[in-house]
């Protein structure tokens, strides 16, 4: 990464920290609650109840974000013979948001990773998504939990310094 800092005239380690000027999150499903989630997100898999379209935000807008700060989550299928899974990357200006087809809501990018085949167990099929907050750019990355696959992305990052 020592090259993109050059490239554009900035020392990293002049930047302390920087103010997220957006919410970056992925898309994930969720375990649904007919308390918090509209009907009409509810969706049925293997005999379980999820809610579709749920943000999973890393950062929120107004989030102090230190210099190369690295966020990381793991994600399950959902379904048992699951054997890619698509990690769809989002961002708003709002700090608040709950579904990614809410308005203002946008796609950044996506990454598709094998994660194994569809006899092993859904606990061995996670995801470890990780976005690290770069001087300019988001490096997203997927490994599958062996370690074999691993995929990258990258996106404009909108900081206040």
């Amino acid at each position: 990464n020592a090259e993109y800092m050059g490239m554009y005239g900035l020392n990293p380690r002049s930047i302390s920290s920087r103010i997220a000027k957006k919410t970056y999150g992925i898309n994930t499903l969720t375990t649904f609650d007919p308390e918090r989630h509209p009907l009409e997100k509810k969706v049925v898999i293997e005999g379980e109840d999820f809610c579709e379209d749920v943000f999973d935000a890393f950062v929120r807008k107004g989030d102090s974000i230190g210099a190369e700060e690295v966020h990381t989550k793991t994600y399950c299928p959902v379904r048992s013979r699951q054997t890619v899974m698509r990690v769809i990357f989002y961002a708003t200006d709002k700090r608040d948001v709950e579904f990614v087809d809410e308005a203002g809501v946008y796609q950044l990018g996506e990454l598709c990773i094998d994660i194994g085949k569809p006899t092993q167990q859904v606990e061995d099929k996670t995801v470890k998504v990780t976005l690290l907050f770069g001087s300019t750019h988001i490096y997203a990355s997927a490994t599958n939990k062996d370690g074999t696959e691993i995929k990258n992305c990258e996106f404009k990052f909108d900081v206040t310094n």
